[in-house]
């Protein structure tokens, strides 16, 4: 049985969602590591450690935002797993289904959140380093 266009359309872009929500856990990740392992060496040797505050803020709100996105998902896919009452019943009143619904409705506007912290994480890193 084929699928038809919009089931299709669907499926290619909640795997699109997938790809770049990986992806903004990775760069932000990566960002808030890079951020932490130089701060490290400057601690060690002695110097001041607030320019690293606003990249590290930046990285980690990033990295919550868009664990937001695959958190959200997730939420929706036990609730196909349980008996049709317990669905219902869950479906109304679950704090993990109200808040996979939420993150649904919302995965544009996390991603671009993510996204945008990223950014600017990036450039306050490469200019604090570029000013020290």
């Amino acid at each position: 049985m084929s699928e038809s266009g919009p089931e299709k359309a669907q499926e290619v872009l909640d795997k699109r969602y997938d790809a770049v929500a990986r992806y903004l856990i990775l760069a932000n990740s990566g960002g808030a590591v890079a951020v932490c392992s130089f701060l490290g060496g400057k601690l060690a040797s002695g110097q001041s450690f607030k320019w690293a505050l606003l990249p590290l803020f930046c990285f980690y709100f990033g990295l919550i935002v868009a664990g937001a996105i695959p958190l959200g998902q997730l939420s929706f896919s036990w609730i196909g797993h349980i008996e049709p009452e317990a669905q219902q019943i869950a479906e109304r009143s679950s704090f993990a289904t109200r808040f996979g619904a939420w993150a649904e409705a919302n995965t544009g506007r996390l991603m671009m959140a993510s996204y945008l912290a990223l950014i600017v994480g990036g450039i306050s890193a490469v200019c604090a380093l570029a000013f020290l």
